[in-house]
């Protein structure tokens, strides 16, 4: 999202939207038609590497206070709206975030009293933390509700070996919308004789809402093949791009982990500031809610 990668996704909401206009069920492939949310085996039988995972990296947000050893803060509105003509400035308020009950919770915020209207909060793990396949990254989470707000959990290349975005890949575990907390997305990045992405989505029943309830969202990363599965039991993509990118394949390198909620973009609604959280009304409902990251190899 900090790049201008994420105006390419105006075809992937159409084109989603498509998809979802076909068919009922609850996850699919944005390369196929084949049906992918039937409940599968466990993780345990799903990957080889299982057997031999121990937590190396974890944050189960236990503190009073942000651990600073683990993650930054990217401050600013970047490019043209981070590319994505996004409307917040990222800051590191404490109006933005907070920690209560073990859980982080980020605040997008609308306080039209400001000159910087929209704000919100974007950490990283840069310089901090690096990630790598293979291996098992968990997180557990709730998406805000409100139009125009755009939550992600996703990965950038530590240090690009392969050039500028995509060639060095992008790693998208959880992206959502706010206008409908029912949906989450997955998809990769990467570079083949220009822009390419590949990805599926999960939808979830009104009761079972990614806003109402904490699910998981889990990269099974090897290093020939990449799955994304919603609480371990449901295929969000599948995909294995080794042969295809040949010495150009990014998703070996190292990668850093983002958490954060964008306002406004090209990817989401206009936002409706009602929908939004305010400096004297703001509730749960309208926050990205992180339980705990987790990190297996």
């Amino acid at each position: 999202m900090s790049l201008n990668h994420k105006s390419f996704k105006l075809y992937f909401l159409v084109f989603s939207f498509f998809l979802l206009s076909c068919s009922g069920v609850d996850a699919k492939s944005l390369q196929d038609t084949s049906i992918l949310s039937q409940p599968t085996k466990s993780l345990d039988d799903a990957i080889s590497i299982n057997s031999n995972l121990r937590m190396v990296w974890n944050d189960e947000f236990s503190d009073s206070s942000l651990n600073i050893d683990k993650w930054d803060f990217q401050i600013g509105n970047g490019v043209n709206g981070w590319g994505n003509n996004e409307l917040q400035f990222y800051t590191s308020s404490q109006n933005n975030y907070e920690l209560s009950e073990g859980l982080l919770k980020i605040v997008p915020l609308y306080d039209p009293s400001h000159e910087q209207i929209y704000t919100s909060l974007k950490l990283v793990t840069k310089n901090k933390f690096n990630f790598k396949s293979p291996g098992i990254i968990s997180i557990r989470f709730k998406v805000p509700q409100g139009q125009g707000l755009w939550p992600a959990i996703w990965m950038m290349p530590t240090d690009s070996k392969f050039g500028g975005w995509p060639r060095s890949g992008e790693i998208d575990l959880m992206e959502a919308r706010g206008s409908n907390a029912q949906q989450v997305l997955s998809t990769l990045h990467y570079f083949q004789n220009g822009h390419k992405f590949q990805g599926g989505y999960h939808n979830e029943s009104r009761a079972t809402n990614f806003n109402e309830v904490f699910h998981n969202i889990d990269l099974v990363w090897n290093k020939e093949k990449i799955s994304f599965y919603i609480d371990k039991k449901y295929l969000v993509f599948e995909t294995s791009l080794n042969n295809a990118l040949g010495e150009l394949y990014p998703f070996n390198e190292d990668f850093y982990l983002i958490l954060n909620v964008a306002i406004g973009g090209n990817f989401v609604q206009e936002p409706v500031p009602s929908e939004i959280c305010s400096p004297s009304a703001c509730d749960d409902s309208q926050k990205l809610i992180i339980d705990y990251v987790r990190y297996y190899k």
